[in-house]
């Protein structure tokens, strides 16, 4: 099953997965996979909407709730259907945070 070339386990595994793919969306509806969606919204919501507020307050409101909100959103939504895994955690930290306050100051410093 080894080959070196590129891509190849992907594209495998994806033509033994297919199948299965339209029926792993089918039973994502099921309640207990609902409850547990809809609980992971609210765990990372709350942590969203406080790091929000820091963004906002540091960046003098270039970046705020509305921002920080979509942006977790659209990648949860992208890395669910690419990742396989519909229940990760996709938002932001407390490094990211503090790493898009120093980039922006630094981009102030610039004048970019």
């Amino acid at each position: 099953f080894f080959s070196m070339a590129p891509f190849s386990g992907i594209w495998r595994e994806l033509k033994l997965r297919l199948p299965l793919y339209a029926d792993d969306w089918k039973q994502g509806f099921h309640p207990k996979v609902l409850a547990s969606a809809i609980f992971m919204y609210f765990t990372s919501v709350a942590p969203a909407i406080t790091f929000a507020a820091t963004l906002d307050h540091d960046t003098q409101g270039h970046v705020g709730a509305v921002e920080v909100l979509l942006s977790s959103a659209i990648c949860g939504c992208i890395f669910s259907i690419f990742g396989g895994q519909p229940l990760v955690i996709v938002g932001v930290t407390g490094p990211v945070t503090i790493f898009t306050v120093k980039v922006w100051a630094l981009s102030q410093m610039f004048g970019v």
